[in-house]
């Protein structure tokens, strides 16, 4: 099976959603899995990260970001490298709420439309709702609350 994640960050960030597509990725490789990350250029610590890289046979492919944030970061790229992907899956491990990404999904459910091959979609929620005295501080800690609240 060829699985394909769809993060906004990965390694060597060592954030929540980022280790936990990076455990995914490692355990679907062991299954026999072919599996690729796609992401953004942005690095932790402002070094240059290579566009294409292979760890632990995960096939890492990071497009250029115009911004540093996540939610609204804006990578071009993601679009024709999502409409030429060939994958059975795509897993997007951040969940819903970053809407660059989320438009160039909404865009390849509609080319899935006049295909053939299906692709399987699934997300799994990590973020702002997820937040926690431990994990964040200010503004988005008040945020996170809120929406916990709400929801």
């Amino acid at each position: 099976m060829r699985i394909t994640f769809v993060n906004a960050r990965f390694y060597p960030f060592l954030g929540g959603a980022e280790e936990y597509c990076l455990s995914l990725a490692r355990e679907a490789v062991k299954a026999g899995h072919f599996v690729r990350v796609i992401t953004t250029d942005v690095s932790p610590d402002s070094r240059v990260l290579p566009a294409t890289e292979i760890l632990d046979g995960i096939e890492i492919t990071r497009l250029h970001a115009w911004n540093q944030e996540l939610n609204l970061g804006f990578y071009p790229r993601l679009l024709p490298t999502l409409w030429n992907v060939q994958t059975d899956v795509i897993h997007v491990t951040n969940g819903l709420g970053f809407f660059w990404r989320d438009l160039c999904l909404v865009a390849l459910r509609f080319k899935q439309l006049f295909n053939r091959h299906k692709i399987k979609f699934i997300t799994t929620p990590h973020g702002l709702f997820l937040s926690t005295v431990n994990t964040h501080k200010g503004f988005k800690r008040l945020i996170g609350v809120v929406g916990k609240t709400v929801m």
